[in-house]
């Protein structure tokens, strides 16, 4: 599988390689060289195989950037087209995800994910094992890197966890739930509600769409494939919307796409993709799911 050398995430994030702070940050804000910190990273015997940012960014844009690293050991022997191709002995694996800006609108952020080749979703873990945040001072690059270490210290977990979800099997109805769950984060509808017809009507889209199966490798009702369906068809969209009716005209809602956009933006799909861990973790712990 190819990695990315330092001219490669160049290429894709240059704001990664930004050579200064933007001017409106303070005095106590440092400049934090991210070569240095892939070094570090790398010599943890991670590599970088995704690098990102928002659109039309230039090295004179310091915003938001996100990389991603998996470990040589997972990645050795693997096909350079793993992305996207079904059938291989290796599912997927555990990745470190990097979040920084040098414009003072985040700290580095660092998370465990996980990688899928057969539909290259990149998952995002939740509370259950947490994140790391450094802000930008003296001592940043270091304490990235060390927080990197502590992150590998917690992968073999995560795939314990994939395994425990792959064996456990949901209700329709628990389905159902993580369908609208996934909606209400997808579409920003946090609207406290008891009623699960009323939780679901809310939605721009059936729960139907957002459990549709898109391949064999999906199919089925353990958590781990619900789960993993729900997040591609929320993110990559494509799920038709619900065509407009006089309830929805009377409450003055327009819906004039036939279906959903992907979703593009970083933070965006940070907050959602953690969102739905999270879900997916309640789930596993309680059985159920609470709606808000």
């Amino acid at each position: 599988m190819n990695t990315l050398s330092n001219t490669d995430i160049m290429e894709r994030a240059p704001s990664a390689f930004a050579e200064k702070s933007h001017k409106r940050t303070s005095e106590s804000y440092v400049y934090i060289d991210t070569t240095d910190i892939l070094d570090g990273i790398r010599d943890g015997g991670w590599e970088c195989i995704s690098a990102r940012e928002p659109k039309g960014r230039g090295t004179e844009d310091l915003g938001t950037h996100c990389l991603s690293f998996a470990r040589r050991e997972d990645i050795k022997g693997l096909p350079d087209k793993f992305l996207g191709v079904g059938g291989l002995a290796k599912e997927g694996f555990p990745v470190q995800v990097l979040y920084n800006s040098h414009d003072w609108s985040s700290s580095f952020l660092q998370v465990l994910g996980y990688l899928r080749g057969v539909c290259s979703n990149g998952l995002i873990t939740g509370e259950q094992f947490g994140a790391v945040r450094t802000r930008h001072t003296g001592e940043a690059a270091r304490s990235v890197i060390e927080a990197s270490q502590l992150l590998s210290e917690r992968t073999a977990d995560l795939s314990e966890v994939v395994e425990s979800w792959k064996g456990l099997k949901l209700s329709q109805s628990i389905c159902n739930r993580l369908g609208i769950r996934a909606g209400q984060l997808r579409f920003g509808l946090d609207e406290p509600t008891t009623s699960f017809t009323l939780a679901s009507q809310q939605l721009p889209v059936t729960v139907g769409g957002l459990l549709k199966v898109r391949r064999a490798e999906d199919a089925g009702k353990s958590l781990w494939a619900v789960f993993n369906r729900i997040q591609e068809n929320a993110v990559r969209g494509g799920v038709p919307t619900r065509k407009i009716n006089q309830q929805d005209r009377d409450r003055g809602v327009h819906r004039r796409a036939k279906a959903t956009r992907s979703v593009t933006g970083i933070d965006a799909l940070r907050v959602f993709n953690r969102g739905l861990w999270d879900a997916a973790d309640e789930v596993a712990e309680t059985g159920t799911l609470l709606l808000p």
